[in-house]
């Protein structure tokens, strides 16, 4: 008799639909968890679905921005702190803050942008283009990320492949143009 109640129990347990997670829950459990590749993986392929001009869309993009850009130690926080305030002023102990900041979080957008950034005032162009390469996978579409590749190329005299890149490889040319 027992197995009987327990077969049919798990029966009917069987029969209902499993409750699908929101792409938000998953990508933030993803991220709590430390893994931002995965957290932008799930609301990319959200995204992705989303029409140009959708709410859903900007408040899911919204949130891949706000996880790239968190940071999850206290001691990479202070650092990328030290790395601005010493950016106009000493360029070079900027840089010097921003890859340690890096060490500590490999994948801060926030971090990588920076050393692009100083990578491109100092003409190491091919640095700065290395340094968002990861950007631009966790988010393909993060402006700033994608203007300054584009700078990154013109830096390097490299015209022919920044206008490739846009023509090619920017995901959002098409959005910005149609309006």
């Amino acid at each position: 008799m027992f197995s009987v109640v327990v077969f049919l129990c798990l029966e009917s347990w069987a029969e209902k639909p499993l409750k699908k997670v929101r792409p938000e829950a998953e990508a933030e459990a993803h991220f709590l968890k430390k893994d931002r590749a995965q957290a932008s993986t799930v609301l990319l392929e959200s995204i992705k679905k989303l029409g140009p001009t959708s709410e859903k869309r900007k408040q899911l993009s919204r949130q891949l921005d706000q996880f790239l850009e968190m940071f999850y130690t206290e001691a990479a926080q202070k650092i990328y702190e030290q790395g601005n305030s010493l950016y106009a002023k000493e360029p070079a102990l900027a840089l010097e803050k921003f890859e340690e900041a890096k060490r500590l979080e490999p994948d801060n957008v926030l971090v990588l942008e920076n050393i692009a950034r100083l990578n491109i005032h100092s003409k190491s162009c091919g640095k700065a283009s290395e340094e968002l390469k990861p950007v631009l996978k966790l988010n393909p579409y993060r402006q700033n990320a994608l203007v300054l590749m584009l700078k990154a190329f013109e830096c390097s005299g490299d015209l022919a492949e920044a206008e490739k890149f846009y023509t090619t490889g920017a995901p959002w040319r098409l959005e910005i143009h149609k309006f």
